[in-house]
Formats: C-alpha cells, sequence, structure tokens
C-alpha cells in the first residue's frame, strides 16, 4: 500500500451513485433508503493540521443501521470514506471511540488505515492532551476486522483511489457507566492524532505532529516516517 498514484491537494468529488447504493446496501435494504450524513470541513477543522479548513470539501459520509432501543447498543455506522487530499493530509475520518466498550471495524470496500490513540492518563479520569501513551497505525484491506478496545480513539485514512466502506459496531454498553471518551477532546485540542498520514516522493508516510510533547509507545505499522529514506 506504500506505494500511491498521487492526488492534487484538495480535490474533492461528489459521492457517485453507486458509492451512495454501497452504503445503504450495508445498512439495509435499498427500498428504505436510509439518510446519508455528509461529513465536510466545518465538523473536521478540530483535528486537521490546518485550522482554517477547505471550504466545500467533503471528506467522508456516514450512514446509520438501527438504534439505541434501550439495551445499550448503538446501531451499526456505515461510513464511505472520499478519496484525494486536504491540507495536505490524505481524507480521513474525524476521531471515534469509547470509554467502556469494545468498537469493530469491518472493511467492507477498499483498502487503508486505522489510526490508534490513547493519551497518558491524568488526574480525576482526565488526560494529558500532549503526552500519547500508546499510538498505533494498522494497515488494512478488504475483509479484515480490527477491534478498537475500550478507551483508544481512533481514525480512518484514505490514501489510496479507491472509495472505502466500512461497517463500525459497537459491543453492547456498560449500563449506567460514563461512555464519554476524554481522548477526544484531547485530540481536538491538537488539531488531530500524534502521527498523520500525508505523501512523499510518492510514499504514504507519517508525519509528526508537533503539537505533541511525547510519544511513550509508538507501532508504525510498517509506514515509514515523514523524512526516512523511502528507497
Amino acid at each position: 500500500m506504500n506505494k500511491v498514484e498521487m492526488l492534487p491537494t484538495g480535490e474533492s468529488r461528489a459521492p457517485s451513485e453507486r458509492f451512495l447504493v454501497a452504503m445503504q446496501r450495508y445498512a439495509g435494504t435499498a427500498e428504505e433508503k436510509p439518510p446519508v450524513s455528509v461529513i465536510g470541513d466545518s465538523q473536521m477543522r478540530n483535528v486537521m493540521r490546518t485550522p482554517e479548513g477547505i471550504p466545500s470539501q467533503v471528506y467522508y459520509f456516514e450512514l446509520r443501521h438501527g438504534t439505541n432501543n434501550g439495551d445499550g447498543r448503538d446501531g451499526d455506522l456505515i461510513t464511505g470514506i472520499e478519496i484525494g487530499k486536504a491540507a495536505g493530509e490524505f481524507m480521513k475520518t474525524s476521531d471515534y471511540g469509547l470509554a467502556d466498550t469494545n468498537r469493530t471495524i469491518k472493511i467492507k470496500e477498499g483498502q487503508g488505515i486505522v489510526l490508534m490513540q490513547k493519551n497518558a492518563p491524568g488526574l480525576n479520569g482526565s488526560v494529558i492532551s500532549d503526552v500519547v501513551e500508546e499510538f498505533e497505525t494498522i494497515q488494512v484491506n478488504k475483509g479484515q476486522e480490527v477491534v478498537i478496545p475500550p478507551g483508544f480513539f481512533y481514525a480512518l485514512v484514505n490514501p489510496n483511489r479507491e472509495n472505502i466502506l466500512v461497517v463500525q459496531h459497537s459491543e453492547p454498553r456498560i449500563k449506567d457507566h460514563k461512555s464519554d471518551n476524554p481522548n477526544s477532546e484531547a485530540i481536538r485540542a491538537k488539531h488531530g492524532f500524534a502521527y498523520r498520514v500525508v505523501a512523499a516522493d510518492s510514499h504514504v508516510c507519517l508525519q509528526p505532529n508537533k503539537n505533541y510533547r511525547e510519544v511513550k509507545k509508538f507501532q508504525n505499522g510498517g509506514i515509514p516516517l515523514f523524512g526516512e529514506n523511502l528507497d
């Protein structure tokens, strides 16, 4: 996956009919036509390297299948990630994560990169915003599943020329348990994860986010760091 065909910075495409039909197929029958949410610049500014944003940029789409009917289970979230780049980063989702339950990512179409991050613990259930306890990247292909443990935050990145379709499924939440994840506020305060997925010499690379002071445990998943020898 590391060698890619480059796309112009800021390129954006409207979702194709095939793309939307595929999302609906994983969410239910075509007759139901559940509504699709468009995630654009206003929702992504806090997790991008350039907080000024890119007006009219579309990053990804979400479609929820099922609802929480009081049994503590969220419906599946079908996510379709666009192709291209924005502010020098490959198209990605915002940050996801729960404090008290696993979440499973199932890759239905395409291939991409999962970023996982857990900040260092602070006082009274908080986290240290500029210190990361653990950061990991995982390259994923169609048919693969990744389980995100409780307390981790994650994002999905698309460095390729094909849309990614992902089903995100949450395990039942613990009744009356606080499910807010304090990592979310920390990640947004630092404009994204500890490493960003960018391109250099037609290669996919990880670029350190200079807003962080320390990353204690780092696993790059075979993706080189920006500035390393890419031959």
